[in-house]
């Protein structure tokens, strides 16, 4: 019996040795079709929610008196709501007095969410849609929640230290310094929700 080798197993090696090694294309760099459509879609979206939300200042006024007009109630107060045109919230701590509050275009959230809304779709494309649109809920509910906590601040003291020192106080002082730490917490907050690392030290980008 000879150790030689088989016909046909020279050409064969020869194949093998001109193909050479196949490079595998890593996966984590592969975005799929779905995830890139996905990704334009939120881009797009937001983008024009964005230029059309300063057009939408009237209902937004109007939404945040009539959640006003409740939050207010927490003072234990008769309080009421003027809608369309108007945008007041009122409370009264006597029968026959009341006090509004108008909300203006400044006291809305609605130019607040348009840098929200921007950065959000420059993100999607770097950072996992879900992720991005979940801070960008998070973000939108916690300006409502302090925008509210602002109106029942000025209305608490108004009905404290009555008008013009409680308005000063409530609106100029402490609704601008609870507006500043409250923004500088819902952005750090926002920051840490869409740019947090995924398990292994890499974000997916789905």
């Amino acid at each position: 019996m000879s150790a030689g080798a088989f016909p046909g197993s020279q050409p064969r090696a020869r194949h093998r040795a001109e193909r050479g090694p196949t490079r595998r294309r890593d996966p984590s760099t592969a975005r799929p079709p779905a995830s890139r459509m996905a990704k334009l879609i939120t881009t797009v979206g937001l983008l024009t929610l964005a230029g059309v939300m300063p057009t939408q200042d009237m209902r937004m006024r109007d939404l945040e008196a009539w959640l006003a007009s409740h939050v207010i109630a927490l003072c234990g107060v008769q309080t009421g709501y003027a809608g369309g045109s108007s945008a007041v919230a009122w409370f009264a701590e006597a029968t026959n007095l009341r006090i509004s509050l108008a909300v203006t275009p400044e006291c809305t959230i609605a130019l607040l969410t348009i840098p929200f809304l921007v950065a959000t779709a420059g993100l999607a494309w770097r950072t996992p849609v879900r992720r991005c649109l979940a801070g960008l809920a998070i973000a939108i509910v916690l300006l409502e929640v302090l925008n509210q906590l602002r109106l029942l601040t000025i209305a608490s003291m108004l009905l404290t230290a009555g008008y013009p020192g409680g308005y000063y106080w409530g609106h100029t002082i402490l609704g601008s310094v609870l507006l500043i730490f409250g923004l500088t917490a819902i952005l750090g907050l926002f920051a840490t929700v869409t740019l947090r690392r995924g398990r292994g030290g890499t974000g997916s980008t789905r």
